[in-house]
């Protein structure tokens, strides 16, 4: 496609997005007299990501707002909207939307309620195997295909992103093999820039960030924090803080090579017994632990808070509507990690 074409493409599909996000402006002028000014807001970006799956986080209006309300009393200024789109397994070529991918006017719906109450927010999109491996692991046999299809959505997804002046967009999630092809992203990243004005940046899996190659052409550097912090099944804080300090010496390193802050784009942990051994292997089938949730989250956002080269935490993450206390899971809803995150976020 060359650059007319990608002109000419560019604008029907911002045409289409802008005809949905008018009708969505004009709802959103109703809802901005029921929204609260509660929390504070900090000088860097704090908040929880939050994955729209249809099937488990379906998209409903007036419980996402609850939800909204909620995440910003506890201090929040930044929300990350994570929409999926799939491939069947991990040598798939095709890319394209499935029925858990949610919609246009839904997704820039629940983008202006989060801007309407007055946070910033983030647009992430992940890939999803449908054979359930790991998106780490995706390596398409045709990568032709594969980016051709592939930048079709994220490009679709930038658009929204420029209209509604989204503050961060993330042009790819834990994609190493991908990540690893020397034009794949670079590409992407020229087509997402030509059409998004604001921050963008990749999500790099934790043990993949030293050998990107693209940090210099991203706006800061995004890594999926799921580090080894410790083997306690209960691990103190005091402890967790000393592992902390080992990796601010290896990001700082990162940070000041590329003269770029650095984003955690995601970081979580379960509430579970060691919880800081693998924290992004959800897995396990340790017995609940709820204290050891609270202290892992404890020293990652007093770490964060005092590091001058950390930009920005998205805590994984934030389950919609939850009415009652989900048992053993990353979200903090409803257990003692929330109270905590709220004490620590509100001065």
């Amino acid at each position: 496609m060359n650059h007319r074409q990608n002109h000419n493409f560019y604008s029907v599909l911002k045409l289409r997005i802008k005809n949905i996000i008018t009708m969505l402006l004009i709802m959103h002028c109703f809802i901005l007299a029921s929204c609260t000014d509660s929390g504070s807001i900090s000088e860097k970006s704090v908040g929880f990501s939050i994955f729209m799956w249809n099937s488990r986080n379906k998209f409903i209006a007036s419980k996402f707002i609850q939800d909204i309300i909620r995440v910003k009393s506890i201090g929040a200024n930044t929300i990350f909207l994570c929409p999926y789109i799939f491939v069947s397994n991990v040598s798939s070529s095709y890319v394209f939307q499935g029925a858990d991918t949610i919609s246009t006017s839904d997704l820039s719906n629940a983008i202006l309620i989060i801007k309407t109450n007055g946070l910033k927010t983030g647009l992430k999109p992940h890939i999803g195997c449908l054979d359930g491996s790991p998106r780490y692991l995706w390596n398409p046999e045709d990568y032709d295909t594969a980016k051709t299809t592939y930048t079709s959505l994220i490009t679709n997804y930038s658009v929204i992103a420029e209209l509604l002046n989204v503050d961060y967009f993330i042009f790819g999630t834990e994609l190493d093999n991908i990540a690893e092809t020397e034009s794949f992203f670079e590409d992407i990243i020229t087509d997402v820039r030509q059409i998004y004005s604001g921050k963008i940046s990749y999500a790099s899996s934790y043990n993949h960030f030293p050998v990107i190659k693209f940090w210099n052409l991203c706006d800061f550097i995004g890594i999926n924090a799921w580090l080894y912090l410790s083997d306690s099944k209960t691990p103190d804080r005091d402890q967790l803080i000393q592992s902390w300090q080992e990796w601010n010496s290896v990001l700082n390193y990162y940070s000041a090579y590329y003269n770029k802050t650095i984003f955690f784009t995601e970081i979580g942990y379960i509430n579970m017994d060691y919880p800081a051994i693998n924290p992004g292997d959800f897995s396990s089938k340790e017995s609940r632990n709820d204290t050891a949730q609270a202290n892992c989250f404890y020293a990652a956002i007093e770490n964060f808070k005092i590091f001058e080269n950390y930009m920005g935490m998205s805590i994984w993450n934030w389950e919609l509507s939850m009415g009652t206390n989900i048992n053993i899971d990353y979200t903090p809803v409803n257990k003692p990690a929330e109270n905590l995150i709220r004490d620590l976020w509100i001065d």
